[in-house]
This record gives C-alpha cells, structure tokens and sequence, in this order.
C-alpha cells in the first residue's frame, strides 16, 4: 500500500461509512482515493482500472456478489487486491494477495434508566 499511488475501494453497505474516514486519512499521504457510489458504478469502475492501481475490498462476509465480480475482473487484470473482512473463509479471499479477517463480536447492550 505504501507503493500505491492509487487506491480503489470496493465498499457497500454499512462498511462505507468507515472505509470513507479511512479514505479521508489516506489522502494526507498523497493518496488518491476512489470508492464507489453504488453497485453499477462498482462494476464500471473495475472494468476501467489499469494495472497502476492498488484494490482493497472491504466487506463483511466477503460473499457479496456484485463484489466477487469486480475481484474476478481485478484478478484477471492483474490488479493487486487486499481484502478485509469479517468471515474468515469466502470468495474474496481467495482471489486476493493480502487477506485481514477481523473477527467481529456482536454485543448486545442493555439501558437501564436509573
């Protein structure tokens, strides 16, 4: 990552939200940042992307379809991919060169009022 001028960020859903503060972090570092808005342009922007660009792939269960095939247009393009995510074993995964499964512990809390 630290060799990567560009960096795509294949984000849906409720991960969105913090990839975009680690996005806002990175382009201190003279990093260009691109996310995608939505799944259409998702795809689109996999199909555009050259060999120059670093993609990291930020998602809970690592199965989402839309996803796995903007990593397999990566993959056939050479594109070096790291993924981050929940589950440990999945799709995407297994077509990245650097996997970070983050175990995530559901805890319920209960308010009380006093």
């Amino acid at each position: 990552m630290a060799c990567s001028k560009k960096i795509v960020f294949f984000s849906l859903g409720i991960t969105t939200n913090s990839t975009r503060t680690f996005i806002q972090k990175l382009e201190h570092y003279n990093k260009l940042c691109l996310i995608p808005t939505d799944r259409d342009n998702a795809l689109a922007l996999a199909r555009n992307l050259d060999d120059g660009f670093l993609a990291i792939f930020i998602t809970l269960s690592g199965n989402t379809e839309i996803l796995i095939q903007c990593a397999n247009l990566l993959k056939q393009k050479g594109i070096n991919i790291i993924s981050i995510t929940g589950l440990e074993n999945n799709y995407i995964h297994k077509q990245t060169i650097i996997q970070i499964p983050l175990l995530i512990y559901n805890l319920d809390y209960i308010l009380t009022s006093c």
